[in-house]
């Protein structure tokens, strides 16, 4: 029988993404095209993880984190989503967010060019989620294969992110 805790396991997988993306990004390591490129043609993420906020919402974002810590989860979060979201920037709603869109609600996705992702260490974006995943399958709220078919179905990547780890090697994950 697996525990209940709050967030769902793509949420917390995502927190742990979004959370490291924007930490890059907000102590000026890379930009937010560079860590979208890498996420997309390095990782085989579907969207960036900039672009995939914008998408849903940087106030769904925020909101999501702050519930989830109210419940218990622990993170340092990156001051980058509540700046835009305390300035309206919402993403593709409002019109801007990390990227600017013709008009609110019209969504275009951003140009992300292949060469600009080998600035980003796409280990770096992925390894707070693979901290995560152990965490929840070492606290019996998750199995391995859940952890990776969760990854596969709902983040839309094509491995899983446990299978990802074991590619770039556990030791590497660990050192980031």
């Amino acid at each position: 029988m697996y525990k209940d805790i709050p967030g769902f396991i793509v949420s917390r997988l995502n927190q742990r993404v979004g959370n490291e993306a924007a930490w890059i990004v907000y102590n000026g390591e890379a930009s937010i095209v560079e860590v979208d490129a890498a996420a997309m043609h390095l990782l085989g993420f579907p969207m960036g993880v900039f672009s995939l906020g914008d998408f849903v919402g940087l106030d769904v974002g925020v909101l999501a984190a702050k519930a989830l810590v109210e419940r218990g989860f622990s993170t340092h979060p990156s001051p980058l989503g509540r700046e835009k979201f305390e300035k309206g920037e919402l993403g593709v709603k409002s019109g801007k967010g990390y990227y600017v869109y013709p008009t609110p609600g019209k969504y275009v996705k951003p140009k992300l060019p292949k060469k600009l992702a080998s600035k980003v260490n796409p280990v770096r974006i992925v390894a707070p989620a693979v901290n995560e995943a152990a965490w929840l399958i070492r606290n019996g709220v998750a199995s391995k294969e859940d952890v990776d078919k969760s990854a596969k179905l709902c983040m839309g990547i094509p491995t899983g992110l446990l299978e990802m780890a074991d590619e770039y090697g556990i030791d590497r994950i660990v050192e980031i």
